[in-house]
This record gives C-alpha cells, sequence and structure tokens, in this order.
C-alpha cells in the first residue's frame, strides 16, 4: 500500500507569521510609543500583505493539494481584520 505523504504550503505559513508579526508590531507599538507614522502605517501595511499572501497560498493549496489550508484561511482572515482596525486617520 502506498502512502501519499502530502507536503505543508510554506507560502501559508509565511502569510501567518507575517500577519502575526504585524499584529505583534501594533501591540507592541502602543506600550513603546515607537512614532506616528511606524504605528499607523506598518502593521496595516503587514497586515494587508499577509492577507494577499493568504490568497495566494490558498490558491496554490488548491492548485497542488498541499496541507495547511487553516494557515492561510486565518492568516486572510487576521489580515483583512487587521487592515482594516490598525489603519489610523490621518
Amino acid at each position: 500500500m502506498h502512502r501519499i505523504i502530502k507536503q505543508a504550503s510554506g507560502l501559508a505559513i509565511f502569510a501567518f507569521i507575517f500577519v502575526t508579526l504585524a499584529w505583534l508590531i501594533a501591540i507592541s507599538s502602543e506600550w513603546i510609543s515607537l512614532g506616528y507614522r511606524i504605528t499607523c502605517r506598518l502593521p496595516a501595511g503587514l497586515a494587508g500583505a499577509g492577507a494577499f499572501l493568504g490568497i495566494l497560498a490558498l490558491l496554490v493549496i488548491w492548485k497542488k493539494k498541499y496541507k495547511g489550508r487553516w494557515f492561510a484561511i486565518l492568516a486572510i482572515i487576521f489580515g483583512l481584520f487587521g487592515y482594516v482596525t490598525l489603519v489610523c486617520c490621518c
């Protein structure tokens, strides 16, 4: 009997880590007060990029039948939520 070993999608894991990094920067910048430009622009941009990478990862997962679908889905959800909530009004 042949076992099919599915590979995990590195892009999905990277997208999830990217979004997590955006949220950590946003949370830590509130405590550290890194400055207006960094606190407003950087986390929202990283979260949006993480959501975009999650969408790309989901397309690759469906095409090549990789594992890691939930990492991509969580990256999209948290990325879009972060992009909406972490944007400051200028």
